[in-house]
């Protein structure tokens, strides 16, 4: 999904439904992120390594390290948009012990780990996005992850985003 937050639109355009049905970068480039038009592009992001390998928790753990404590949070139905209340010094490893069990939901910039880092390496830029003007406005990428049923709190963001779900579904209102 990509588009201008507050826009008023009753329905983003759908396309896609296989990769090569995916625009290229020219293309939504100008028919989307210049008129800041709401987009989803089903199955665009079906080819990238995360789609295939994050559902499967151990390889989730072979690629990570014990040592690495992301943001996780307790309560995974956000009624405000502040954050908290977390789970101190549980690291990742915790959150895929436990995180279903215990309801939790897990942040993290993803912007800060080597680009050789393989969880940066399964979640890339969607080709639609790799062009210069992109890339020159890029402030970073975050992680957002849970095991469902994930509601975040009315809010707005400051600036235009794409959100490539991996696995499950989202509904934006």
């Amino acid at each position: 999904m990509y588009g201008n937050q507050g826009q008023k639109t009753n329905q983003a355009e759908e396309i896609g439904g296989d990769l090569d049905k995916c625009p290229s970068a020219a293309d939504f480039i100008k028919n989307y992120a210049v008129r800041h038009k709401p987009v989803v592009l089903r199955g665009c992001a079906s080819h990238f390594p995360s789609v295939k390998k994050w559902h499967d928790i151990e390889y989730l753990r072979n690629i990570t390290s014990p040592d690495w404590y992301p943001i996780i949070e307790t309560q995974k139905i956000i009624t405000r948009n502040d954050r908290g209340p977390f789970a101190e010094g549980s690291s990742f490893h915790d959150f895929l012990d436990v995180g279903q069990e215990k309801g939790w939901y897990l942040v993290n910039d993803l912007s800060n780990f080597a680009k050789s880092s393989p969880l940066r390496r399964d979640s890339y830029f969607p080709r639609q996005m790799q062009c210069r003007r992109t890339m020159q406005t890029y402030e970073g990428s975050h992680l957002w992850m849970s095991f469902g049923g994930t509601q975040s709190s009315q809010h707005f963001d400051t600036h235009d985003n794409l959100q490539v779900q991996v696995s499950g579904s989202i509904l934006f209102t």
